[in-house]
């Protein structure tokens, strides 16, 4: 911005400088008018000349001729030289010229963490709101001439920054936030309105050459290289803007850290401003654990009185079936019935197989009754034995021809 303001100064006294010439050499010009009227006049009063006289005024006349047309051919060299030393100057005439140095919001987000966004944007122009009139948001046409902090930290797209920008809008200045800058272009009515305030207030409208070396810095910002220097104070200036961390714990070990660090070197008040963080964060913590186990017990609330609904509403449903049914239980295809497994089989219809298998039916009774009598012998003798040997316990005989019927 200085470079600009000294290239508009070092303009305006040149053309100061014309004028200043211009002016003398009018002056000079009607100085030797007069001094050739009134030689003149001289002459014809005097009527008696001496040849000494005659010849001084010759010599001296020619002398001054030769000098003032010396003088003359000077002047027209050194114009001449300053005609070709100086370019023509071609001022911004256009409102797409006027566009193509003109930052949006957009790349302002991108620019607003670079180490070159003070250079890249001093000397470009801005679309700024400035309000409503009759319910129409209301825009006009600003340079940028400085960059500066402000108070309140905001919100910028997807970052926080407290960065402003000092703009000028004619012969008025003001410090706006980069979330009031419109990625609309100018209209005609805004470039045309403020290249008339500048005219009334005789502000030089930027030249070509100035807008090709803008757009310049433009480029270069958008195809910047970032270094490791510039990703650090990146990330140190974004972790100053952030209201929570994203991981508390390592937030707090850090600081903590960095406590013991101070104590050790000595340094008391970066001590006492590493407790103040310490104590913040553990306030904020608590004040987030709150607001996650107040929303927990609201749903745990939410979720108990609807499944008690549901019971209540499965009731009265089990109920008013009953009563439309009157006790009659009806099968239903979605109810899971009660199965119980079953053994079937076919008896033989021949009278004969029949007699035979009731004999054998008999038998079988008989040896099992004298098979049990055996039995409750042997265990009473088993039982007599059991004091006396342990193995006898198990020393019994089992009769293993079972006659089944077939």
């Amino acid at each position: 911005m200085t470079l600009l303001k000294a290239r508009r100064e070092e303009k305006r006294e040149r053309e100061e400088e014309k004028e200043k010439q211009l002016k003398k050499d009018m002056e000079k010009k009607g100085d030797d008018d007069d001094e050739e009227t009134s030689d003149k006049q001289n002459d014809q009063n005097q009527s008696k000349l001496k040849a000494s006289d005659i010849y001084s005024d010759d010599s001296n006349s020619s002398d001054s001729d030769t000098s003032n047309s010396v003088k003359k051919s000077n002047r027209h060299f050194f114009d001449s030289d300053s005609d070709t030393n100086e370019k023509k100057v071609h001022y911004i005439t256009k409102r797409e010229e006027l566009n193509k140095i003109r930052l949006s919001r957009f790349k302002m987000e991108k620019f607003v963490h670079l180490p070159t966004f003070e250079k890249t944007v001093i000397g470009c122009f801005v679309r700024i709101g400035i309000g409503n009139y009759n319910g129409v948001p209301v825009y006009r046409v600003a340079e940028i001439c400085d960059v500066c902090e402000t108070a309140k930290v905001y919100q910028l797209g997807s970052t926080r920054t407290n960065k402003g920008l000092r703009l000028k809008h004619g012969t008025n200045e003001k410090v706006f936030r980069l979330e009031f800058i419109s990625n609309q272009e100018f209209t005609e009515s805004e470039f045309v309105k403020w290249k008339e305030l500048c005219n009334t207030n005789r502000i030089p409208l930027p030249t070509l050459d100035e807008l090709e070396i803008k757009v310049k810095d433009i480029k270069a910002a958008l195809a910047y290289q970032f270094k490791e220097e510039d990703v650090e104070q990146i990330v140190r200036e974004k972790e100053r803007f952030k209201t929570n961390p994203h991981n508390y714990a390592m937030k707090k070990t850090s600081l903590m850290k960095d406590r013991d660090d101070a104590q050790a070197l000595g340094k008391v008040e970066e001590v006492l401003r590493i407790e103040q963080q310490l104590s913040d964060l553990e306030e904020r913590a608590n004040h987030l654990d709150k607001m996650r186990t107040s929303t927990i017990s609201s749903i745990s609330y939410i979720n108990d009185r609807n499944r008690k609904r549901n019971v209540e509403e499965a009731e009265k449903a089990i109920l008013e079936e009953l009563k439309a049914n009157k006790g009659k239980k009806i099968d239903d295809p979605f109810t899971r019935r009660s199965t119980k497994p079953c053994m079937k089989f076919r008896a033989k219809t021949n009278s004969a197989v029949d007699g035979s298998m009731a004999s054998e039916v008999e038998e079988s009774k008989t040896d099992a009754e004298i098979n049990d009598i055996k039995n409750d012998s042997s265990s009473s003798k088993s039982n007599v034995m059991k004091g006396d040997d342990l193995y006898a316990v198990h020393d019994f005989d089992i009769d293993l021809n079972i006659q089944l019927p077939i």
